[in-house]
């Protein structure tokens, strides 16, 4: 009896020591409050900026995109939410390799006899699982590739922050770019209007033509004002990616040194970068991680179709007696010995296997579309530099020479320096398509090309910012 007792105390103990609910309420207008009190100048963008690139000094007011694409890793609620991810299922991978406990069972009767040395009998009955072989396996096996589909949704959403910021770092480039030039036509559009009205007065020149002159200069402010828009619209996409209010960009230089020199990779380093693709692009990784699944369930399913054994062992006391029963349980399969469960696996398997086969088609796919994108892009860029610009400028100079010589007026002058920033506003344009055609293939390699980024690998980053 007093053996039972010993249990049952032990039972309340441990009881006692498990852990207890605490609730965590949400307040929606703290998050609310919170997201618009973000700022760049937190000490924890520098902190994990020295995290990550241990080289370089965090000074959040100049930014490339190595700044902003850090700066998204601390505040992009989606960057967040994926890191949470990887936690919550590190966390369900850990409690995958915890053994079942015991299932306990408590027992007694009363019996009106006489004779006996006491009516009661009291009973405690443990049935304990034998967790091992090929079912424990395939449980924590399939626990640790949920581990390894939510690390891949996180470097995924880094990837889509980091294409959303070049796009926006792209448009707002060849805006500002846009613009200065844009200016500089401006102040020619004004010293030819000027010498125009000059000769309009002197009457060597005609009204419709000085009116030609001032029309063509009203395009010109209307360009100016769609590039300022362009601008804002860049800024507020680049603040939106990393998640912080639009305002935290002002006062800020956000730089790209190179981006009038893009440079052109050649049909070798393209034919390199295809091949590493299909090891690197989520597609393919994600469909690798599917068909593992399916082998764990097929392993899992032929597993089944043997008996689980459970180990019964107890304590008794009856009526004065003591009793120690012990015992072995099967539970057995279904009674197709789990052949359908298994035949359902394969079938699974299959087309886990038929799905990535799918999958390094359409990278394949996507890399060739891009590739042709980019090659015409810089095939477009290449015919403006050596027709549209070379001329231009040639004209330009010519011009130049022509007006020190007094051969021309300060209105054909300007004719021709306005013609060459028309043509360099071509040239950017055309930049502009090449870089968004690099950004394409980019994506489809799933690799930076060019930029600060590549220093750094979104592998690097992820696990960094996990730490």
């Amino acid at each position: 009896m007093k053996n039972f007792h010993g249990i049952v105390l032990a039972v309340v103990v441990i009881v006692t020591g498990c852990a207890t609910y605490v609730a965590g309420p949400i307040d929606p207008v703290m998050i609310a409050s919170g997201l618009q009190s973000r700022s760049l100048d937190d000490p924890d963008i520098c902190a994990r900026f020295y995290q990550i690139t241990k080289t370089r000094t965090c000074d959040y007011q100049t930014l490339d995109g190595l700044d902003l694409l850090i700066a998204a890793m601390v505040f992009n609620s989606s960057a967040n939410t994926a890191a949470a991810a990887i936690r919550s299922a590190a966390a369900h991978a850990k409690a995958s390799r915890v053994r079942p406990g015991p299932t306990l069972a408590l027992t007694s009767e009363y019996a009106n006899e006489t004779g006996a040395s006491s009516p009661w009998l009291y009973g405690l009955a443990a049935d304990l699982p034998l967790d091992f072989g090929a079912r424990r396996e395939a449980r924590i096996r399939q626990a640790d590739s949920t581990v390894a589909l939510a690390t891949l949704d996180r470097l995924e959403v880094l990837w889509t922050i980091r294409m959303t910021l070049r796009k926006a770092m792209i448009d707002r480039a060849g805006a500002e770019t846009e613009r200065a030039i844009i200016t500089t036509l401006t102040d020619f559009r004004n010293r030819q209007i000027a010498s125009a009205d000059h000769r309009l007065a002197e009457g060597a020149i005609s009204r419709p033509e000085v009116d030609r002159l001032k029309a063509d200069a009203s395009g010109d402010l209307a360009r100016s004002l769609d590039s300022m828009r362009r601008l804002s619209m860049a800024e507020s996409n680049i603040a939106g990616a990393i998640g912080l209010p639009v305002r935290q960009l002002r006062n800020r230089t956000i730089v790209w040194a190179d981006f009038p020199q893009p440079k052109r990779l050649t049909d070798e380093a393209l034919e390199v970068h295809a091949d590493q693709s299909v090891s690197r692009r989520p597609a393919i990784l994600r469909a690798m991680i599917g068909y593992d699944l399916a082998e764990e369930t097929l392993r899992a399913a032929i597993a089944a179709q043997y008996p689980a054994l459970t180990v019964n062992a107890g304590y008794t006391w009856e009526r004065g007696l003591e009793k120690l029963p012990a015992g072995l349980g099967l539970a057995l399969p279904p009674l197709d010995l789990n052949r359908a469960a298994i035949e359902s696996a394969l079938r699974s398997r299959d087309e886990a296997g038929a799905q990535l086969e799918v999958a390094v088609s359409q990278v394949l796919t996507d890399f060739q579309a891009a590739r042709t994108a980019y090659e015409s892009a810089w095939d477009g860029l290449d015919v403006i530099r050596a027709t549209t610009l070379s001329t231009a400028t040639a004209l330009a100079q010519q011009a130049d020479r022509e007006l020190e010589a007094g051969l021309i007026d300060r209105v054909d002058w300007s004719g021709a320096q306005i013609a060459l920033a028309r043509a360099r506003l071509d040239e950017t344009m055309t930049i502009a398509q090449v870089r968004y055609a690099e950004s394409q293939l980019e994506d489809a390699l799933h690799m930076p090309l060019s930029g600060p980024e590549q220093v750094v690998g979104l592998q690097q980053l992820n696990e960094e910012t996990m730490q």
